[in-house]
């Protein structure tokens, strides 16, 4: 049998209500699918005894299984980034509201490859780690490349995904404030937000067959970090310095990130924002001066509204 090639390719996102239930509340789009990406590895021990003879091993012994992975996709309306701040308030009317204040949801993610009977699988107890925002200058939709941690790959029936029915986000709309003044001239900027899950197996009663999966998923610090390219500006340089002249403690900074498109808008706002580095490159070329910057957070929390 030859493999296919991709183009039948196809995943939905489905949001379980428990750990690893295989998502039965339904299914969420997660705006552009581009890449998705699975890998399974386990930890064999080998074991060296002195009722063999000679120098090879006595046996194998076979560990924990860890199933990880990427996810990218072109940004949609903002609605999906619950997989990383694990709030979303969504009113009828229209707009969302996310906190990264609450534990993390889970999700089961079906893939397949339409030409083989025997690639329809569910992978199940997803918890993405990391989101990767990024940005830039141009006609190129906002991207998100997300890192996950899953518990169990299953096979699974034939399935249909939904479409996005709302074009992707360009920074053609957007704008970026570093302490309540905005820089027009950003090139590009990319935002983490880390959530550190860490797959983890307990000593506990399990059944047969599960033994080697992990117990939970568990996060930890959340981990804001961004960085970028834009004009020069004396302004973001001197975050570094602490204002006109050096100073022992430099004050905290919001960083607002929006990204508009028609009737969808997406704001997300950073508290504690502290540049800590920029600098840029002199040379005798009639471009625009570019400086690199990049910086922490404390803490985030997004608004948006969405085309209904």
């Amino acid at each position: 049998m030859v493999a296919n090639g991709g183009i039948s390719d196809q995943i939905q996102v489905l949001k379980e209500t428990t750990y690893d239930d295989g998502g039965l509340t339904g299914e969420k789009v997660f705006g552009v699918t581009k890449r998705f990406e699975w890998k399974q590895e386990t930890s064999t021990q080998q074991s060296y005894g002195l009722e063999t003879s000679g120098p090879g091993a006595t046996a194998n012994t076979d560990g924990v299984i860890l199933t990880t992975g990427t996810h990218e996709w072109e940004l949609t309306d903002g609605r999906e980034f619950e997989a990383i701040f694990g709030t979303l308030a969504d009113p009828a009317a229209g707009t969302f509201s996310l906190d990264v204040a609450t534990t993390l949801p889970s999700y089961t993610v079906k893939v397949i490859d339409s030409a083989a009977d025997n690639t329809k699988l569910a992978i199940q107890g997803i918890k993405y780690t990391k989101f990767s925002l990024q940005v830039a200058r141009g006609d190129e939709p906002v991207k998100v490349v997300a890192d996950w941690v899953g518990k169990r790959i299953i096979a699974t029936t034939t399935f249909t995904p939904t479409v996005a029915t709302v074009e992707p986000l360009m920074f053609l709309d957007g704008c970026v404030s570093f302490g309540g003044t905005f820089q027009t001239e950003v090139e590009d900027i990319t935002l983490e937000m880390d959530r550190k899950v860490v797959p983890r197996r307990f000593i506990e009663s399990t059944t047969a067959g599960s033994r080697r999966l992990p117990s939970a998923a568990i996060e930890g610090n959340l981990v804001l970090t961004y960085n970028g390219n834009m004009g020069a500006q004396r302004e973001v340089i001197e975050q570094i310095w602490g204002a006109d002249s050096l100073v022992d403690v430099r004050s905290d900074q919001n960083i607002l990130l929006r990204l508009y498109r028609g009737k969808t808008q997406l704001n997300l706002t950073m508290t504690g924002g502290r540049m800590v580095t920029t600098g840029r490159i002199l040379e005798k070329e009639a471009e625009v001066a570019l400086m690199d910057f990049a910086g922490v957070g404390l803490d985030i929390t997004g608004t948006g509204s969405y085309a209904t």
